[in-house]
């Protein structure tokens, strides 16, 4: 069966040339750079915009606050680099 509530947020997300990448044992998925609209956060999660939607990722999905912060360089990175190409 496939989770429910806040546990179907949890996954493995990754920074990737074509975009944003998630991976569960249920779902993979891909969000390519040109579709990410904005990127903002709370105190617990992460939320990636895009095309009228989003993911929202809980900041327990990363093993350490640095490997949170990295994340969440790379993709404001990419998403400059992204908006230097329209």
């Amino acid at each position: 069966r496939a989770p429910s509530g806040m546990a179907s947020l949890d996954g493995d997300y990754e920074v990737c040339d074509e975009g944003l990448r998630r991976v569960s044992p249920f779902v993979e998925s891909l969000v390519r750079w040109n579709a990410v609209d904005r990127v903002s956060r709370t105190d617990s999660h992460l939320i990636i915009h895009f095309m009228r939607t989003g993911w929202i990722i809980p900041f327990r999905c990363f093993a350490t606050p640095s490997d949170r912060d990295g994340f969440i360089r790379a993709v404001a990175d990419r998403q400059n680099d992204s908006d230097d190409g329209k």
